[in-house]
């Protein structure tokens, strides 16, 4: 996947600096892999997302609620 940055002053990304309008390709699955988003990413846990913590929780798909 990739998304167009937008602003319009260069940016960084990473500690990489990223010049305005470029193309940034990034991967959904180590994205939703992340260690400090997402502890025991492969494990089942069915109250990963409670009501009470869903609010701070990233929003990974329409249908997740």
């Amino acid at each position: 996947m990739e998304r167009r940055l937008h602003e319009e002053t260069d940016q960084l990304l990473g500690g990489v600096p990223v010049p305005a309008g470029a193309t940034v390709p990034f991967s959904a699955y180590a994205l939703h892999h992340l260690p400090r988003l997402r502890p025991a990413p492969l494990a089942f846990d069915p109250d990963r997302r409670p009501p009470d913590r869903a609010a701070c929780m990233p929003r990974t798909h329409p249908a997740a609620g």
